[in-house]
């Protein structure tokens, strides 16, 4: 390393990290979905910051999850890219306002955007999904979630389309349906969109 590298060190990517309320399986999200996604991104040299929409710890049975932000303090301007864990919400459950506009604006802004399995219906119902191909838990019956009209899906996996990664198998739904949970893929391949990957 020369003397203008610690002059200049790179830049340390921030990622805010978005995770909803009211899981099915707090303990098994929180542990299998959270952590991994956190230690996936901090191992490849990212900060990541942690909001949860009442600002309220998560407690489970076994884990506890201290947000490290206040959503209403952030900017999502000042940070890198925005990241959406599913965490297994109930059926139904739509993010709260504050949530839609960070989706909005993280995409307004062209930042690199995950959302997992539960997430992906938040950012259809930011209109973000408009255009683009995704993966999801399965085909959306379209007359009973418009919030999905204009865009593709194309399978339960990891699927990108620009700016935005989406993930159709969380680990309540591998432990569920039996399949493989793509919690390290969709994080591995938000990185590299991250990192300026346009393949």
């Amino acid at each position: 390393m020369t003397t203008s590298d610690h002059a200049n060190p790179p830049t340390e990517r921030r990622i805010l990290m978005v995770v909803k309320e009211g899981s099915r399986d707090l303990d098994l999200m929180l542990r299998d979905e959270v952590v991994v996604s956190r230690a996936s991104l901090e191992a490849a040299g990212c900060r990541v910051d942690v909001a949860v929409p009442t600002d309220r710890e998560l407690v489970g049975s076994e884990t506890t999850l201290v947000p490290d932000v206040s959503i209403g303090d952030v900017d999502i301007a000042d940070y890198d890219g925005l990241y959406l864990p599913c965490m297994a919400p109930e059926p139904g459950t739509k993010a709260p306002p504050v949530v839609q506009a960070m989706i909005v604006r993280a995409d307004e802004l062209g930042l690199p955007i995950a959302a997992a399995r539960g997430s992906v219906r938040d950012v259809a119902a930011a209109d973000v999904l408009v255009g683009r191909d995704y993966s999801y838990a399965g085909a959306p019956d379209l007359e009973q979630n418009p919030e999905f009209r204009g865009a593709t899906f194309r399978d339960t996996g990891v699927t990108r389309s620009g700016n935005l990664v989406t993930s159709g198998i969380c680990p309540l739904a591998a432990k569920v349906l039996g399949g493989d949970d793509d919690t390290t893929k969709l994080a591995n391949e938000f990185l590299r969109v991250l990192e300026g990957d346009h393949a």
